[in-house]
């Protein structure tokens, strides 16, 4: 029985062993990315001297998307091309047919998947430099200390903190909008809007929402918000349906007649969005259309669009919406489509 109560110390002696060191003393390290400040929900943590960050504001910061796989401990990290998959505790990350020996490997705090900034930014191209004196971790180009204050299209840094966005969640309340198989729209878009609303406060965006629950707002609430505020975009999120079971896609609505801020109209916010939705979301062009009488675009005072993020009706469409996965990934196509806008203000 010794020998047997022996054995199992001794077994666990070394599997502390095996364990990472952690220190979780760096609370103020600030992640900057090409020029911006990312906030973080957790704190950073280190481990032998490497610092891990919240894996999905990491990866997203970057232009990546994330999925977790909570059962398996598996993540998979893609940007462009490139697909990075790893698991939380394990030192060997596969891409293709190769293996990456990590340095430190992922872990889980506190319901967060974390990850070595170095080694995801190193690999999706980004260089990566430590600012000790600042306390920051600096990927990518640019420096958010210096730069102009709001930026431009032509290289400059761009202070996304001085502009404001109103994100609509469409329909709400007792006005449903679409339902099928039991699926309200309203929940489908007020799910992407709030995924929406986190990216681009990530990014420095001032955001405001016409709706954070399951509420009726009237359509010119939804702009008179939007104009009270002086915001700089207006983007309402939507599903579509269709009769025809077949029919798949995005497209995007703009008012025709609608105010241009410095270059940007509804027409270019709407074709931006839609581009990005095609090439990155992956969604078949239902085009880019007019709509003249939808008052939540015609109140707006500023660059204003309407997104049917996917059709409700398309049995692939809707297994697909229904996944938090894709949320995300329309959510962060739709974050950087008003980056990209905001760019093209040129303010």
């Amino acid at each position: 029985m010794k020998k047997r109560v022996f054995a199992l110390i001794i077994s666990f002696i070394i599997l502390v062993a095996a364990l990472p060191a952690y220190s979780y003393n760096i609370k103020d390290i600030q992640l900057v990315v090409n020029g911006q400040n990312i906030s973080l929900n957790a704190q950073p943590v280190l481990i032998n001297g490497r610092i891990l960050v919240p894996a999905r504001i990491a990866v997203e910061s970057m232009g990546g998307y994330l999925d977790w796989y909570a059962k398996e401990g598996r993540i998979v990290a893609k940007r462009d091309n490139l697909k990075l998959t790893m698991y939380s505790g394990g030192y060997k990350a596969y891409c293709g047919n190769s293996t990456i020996k990590m340095d430190v490997p992922p872990v889980l705090k506190n319901g967060t998947v974390m990850l070595p900034i170095r080694f995801i930014a190193e690999n999706f191209g980004y260089p990566v430099k430590y600012d000790a004196v600042n306390g920051r971790v600096i990927v990518g180009n640019g420096d958010s200390s210096s730069g102009n204050s709001r930026g431009d299209d032509r290289g400059g840094n761009i202070n996304f903190s001085n502009y404001k966005v109103v994100i609509d969640a469409g329909h709400g309340g007792y006005e449903t909008g679409a339902i099928v198989s039991g699926v309200y729209e309203k929940d489908l878009n007020l799910a992407i809007a709030k995924k929406l609303n986190t990216l681009l406060k990530n990014s420095g965006v001032k955001t405001y929402m016409t709706r954070t629950t399951d509420r009726r707002v009237g359509l010119y609430e939804r702009s008179g918000l939007a104009n009270s505020v002086n915001a700089d975009l207006f983007i309402s999120i939507h599903n579509n349906t269709q009769w025809q079971k077949s029919i798949k896609g995005s497209m995007t609505l703009y008012y025709p007649n609608g105010v241009s801020k410095n270059g940007l109209n509804g027409y270019k916010f709407a074709s931006i969005v839609q581009k990005n939705l095609n090439s990155k979301l992956g969604t078949d062009n239902k085009g880019v259309i007019q709509r003249p009488n939808l008052a939540v675009l015609r109140t707006s005072k500023m660059p204003a669009v309407l997104v049917e993020v996917g059709y409700m009706t398309n049995r692939t469409e809707l297994g697909k919406l229904l996944t938090d996965s894709y949320k995300e990934k329309a959510a962060v196509v739709l974050k950087d489509s008003v980056l990209e806008a905001l760019k093209n203000i040129n303010k």
